[in-house]
């Protein structure tokens, strides 16, 4: 099946707009129009149109001297989504706990609190058996201190404050 050229350019465009999001999203500083550009090998030129087209609908943001990020309205929608992560992760939870014969766990930040969503108990007889819904400080959990470990100082001092209850 052949589609219209009106199809295909719209597809494109599409395409074009969805590479630009992907580009940026391990980017929370953002880049320029220049480096998307080289990136995902598009001339500067239409790289600004859509950037310009997408930033009027919040799904990228404009900061200053060229600056480009992903924008409020992307938050919004993912939002709204209806995925359990829990249910799709799972399987991939429960397998890594076979694999390793330890407890595996998905955890949730929230703020200063890591929540643990799901737990793959370990079979060993000396185990970590922690539960769904249970909250623990960001600290005091090992998925909290990779997350707390790829923060900025000052970030970590905003999020937990100066002193840290025991």
């Amino acid at each position: 099946m052949t589609l219209p050229e009106s199809d295909r350019n719209g597809i494109q465009v599409i395409s074009r707009a969805a590479a630009i999001l992907r580009c940026l999203e391990s980017e929370p500083s953002g880049l320029s129009l220049g480096a998307i550009a080289k990136r995902i090998e598009l001339p500067r030129s239409t790289v600004q149109r859509l950037v310009d087209a997408l930033a009027l609908e919040q799904l990228l943001e404009l900061q200053g001297a060229g600056g480009v990020c992903l924008g409020p309205a992307l938050m919004r929608l993912a939002s709204h989504t209806h995925v359990d992560i829990t249910q799709r992760a799972r399987p991939f939870i429960e397998d890594l706990a076979q694999q390793t014969g330890e407890t595996a766990v998905l955890e949730n930040a929230n703020g200063g609190h890591m929540m643990i969503l799901h737990s793959a108990i370990s079979h060993q007889p000396l185990r970590v058996s922690p539960t769904a819904g249970t909250a623990f400080s960001i600290y005091a959990t090992s998925g909290g201190k990779i997350l707390l470990s790829k923060m900025s100082d000052e970030r970590v001092s905003k999020l937990l404050g100066a002193e840290l209850p025991p």
